[in-house]
């Protein structure tokens, strides 16, 4: 997969993307956005365990897939414009995405309270017991 800022240089100057780089079609799209609404479930069950040092560890790497994974939908989501051949399916796909965020935010809006709620020696005891944090 390219990376949106590793297009061709043709396709920049002709001011679209190819966003097969990202998912086939929309089809396979919603595929992916129906399989990340499923995966989002998960984010509760880290809620309260934060000082076990597997469970924070196993958060941070759920998000930053998670992310990577919601980050390709919506790139793909707001390019879909700029192909300029389906205005209507843009716009809906850019819906789809803009409310996933919403139930995204509202699902993990305990996170960073109580991560900020750990203290120190519990943190320096999980960088000890856990060294890929």
């Amino acid at each position: 997969m390219n990376a949106p800022d590793n297009i061709p240089a043709q396709a920049q100057r002709e001011g679209h993307w190819d966003l097969r780089d990202l998912f086939a079609d929309d089809d396979v799209w919603g595929a992916e956005l129906v399989a990340l609404e499923a995966d989002l479930s998960r984010c509760e069950t880290f809620r309260g365990r934060f000082t076990e040092p597997h469970v924070l560890l196993g958060f941070l790497e759920w998000d930053n897939d998670f992310t990577a994974r919601y980050l390709r939908l919506s790139r793909y989501a707001f390019f879909r414009r700029s192909i300029g051949n389906d205005l209507a399916a843009a716009s809906y796909l850019e819906a789809r995405v803009k409310a996933f965020w919403s139930r995204w935010a509202s699902a993990s809006d305990f996170v960073e309270s109580e991560i900020r709620r750990v203290d120190r020696p519990t943190l320096e005891l999980a960088f000890r017991s856990e060294p890929r944090l």
